[in-house]
């Protein structure tokens, strides 16, 4: 076995990298760290932000406590097609839950006239979660892995951004 320590490439990013680390597939930032202007979810240039709150919880606080969070605000550059997508998803998935619930109400009262269990109403339940479901995981930009009071660790940031920061061992 060879004592040399391996040295990763010497990469130039094309960004201020200042408050950004890359620990394995997760992007470490300081809380007050600006990201680049990079779509995080497709590593395009970005036309605009989005403003998220992020929400944590540590495995032990879990345990002891229901609900002591870790929060953090970051703003989060995307591409318009990543808007797009994003705005796409959300309108029809909120579509299907609206009409999910105005379909299962009738075929609960249609139901309950005709004194007959209603499998109408659990089947548009069951399609109102399923699109709630898709909403909430699919349009989800990235999903905080650790947050504390000086930094913010992220995964979800797309690769090309990523192989630009220098990385972090020491967390």
């Amino acid at each position: 076995m060879s004592d040399e320590k391996y040295t990763w490439p010497n990469v130039q990013p094309k960004f201020d990298v200042k408050g950004l680390w890359r620990i394995g597939p997760d992007l470490l930032m300081q809380r007050d760290a600006k990201l680049p202007p990079l779509c995080v979810k497709t590593g395009e240039p970005a036309e605009s932000t989005l403003l998220r709150k992020f929400f944590w919880q540590s495995r032990l606080a879990r345990t002891f406590t229901r609900f002591r969070f870790q929060r953090a605000t970051v703003e989060l550059p995307l591409s318009q097609s990543s808007l797009k997508r994003r705005s796409v998803t959300l309108w029809v998935c909120g579509a299907v839950i609206a009409m999910s619930v105005i379909l299962g109400i009738r075929s609960f009262f249609t139901a309950f006239g005709a004194g007959v269990p209603s499998m109408g109403f659990m089947l548009w339940g069951v399609l109102a979660g399923v699109a709630f479901f898709i909403a909430n995981s699919h349009y989800s930009v990235l999903r905080p892995t650790m947050i504390d009071e000086g930094y913010v660790r992220l995964r979800g940031v797309h690769e090309s951004i990523l192989e630009q920061l220098p990385r972090r061992s020491d967390w």
